[in-house]
């Protein structure tokens, strides 16, 4: 018999399971392993506890991560182009939804990103990448290096 379900933070006792006896119009917990158990119950079922979710899950989510990928880009010509895609993922590892991602290039002259994280090559050089979300950022290292798609030569000079 459990007093507390530690993993969602949701007390027995609001489910009716708590182990309880009558004596003499008292009530009296069966042992005092539960009555340690429902004590920490009744000061862990905290109805305003900020890090309980509002859907009920019982775990936090808190954002605590975000990440990048791919985690570095590389073109070979101008105009070409990549898709970021950032993930925030909260303590346990586990995606939050509904979170805002922003983007930025810190050299918008060698390659600019767009509001849904697509970066296009503008010209040679490097810069990175930055995705944030409140206080949380992840940078991506972005090389511009045109290769010579062909090489013409011409007439002699004289």
């Amino acid at each position: 018999m459990g007093i507390v379900d530690f993993r969602s933070r949701r007390c027995a006792a609001q489910r009716g399971r708590v182990a309880v006896a009558r004596l003499h119009g008292q009530l009296f917990l069966r042992s005092s392993v539960a009555m340690s158990f429902a004590l920490f119950g009744v000061l862990a079922c905290n109805a305003d506890s900020p890090t309980d979710p509002p859907d009920g899950t019982g775990g936090t989510t808190e954002p605590a991560t975000l990440v990048v990928n791919p985690d570095s880009l590389a073109f070979a010509a101008l105009g070409d182009s990549a898709q970021l895609a950032a993930v925030v993922r909260d303590a346990g590892g586990d995606p939050v939804a509904g979170v805002t991602i922003s983007w930025r290039s810190l050299e918008s002259g060698v390659a600019k990103v767009n509001a849904t994280g697509r970066v296009v090559a503008r010209a040679n050089g490097t810069t990175r990448v930055v995705a944030s979300a409140g206080a949380l950022a992840d940078t991506v290292p972005v090389t511009v290096a045109q290769v010579a798609a062909a090489l013409a030569l011409g007439p002699e000079q004289a």
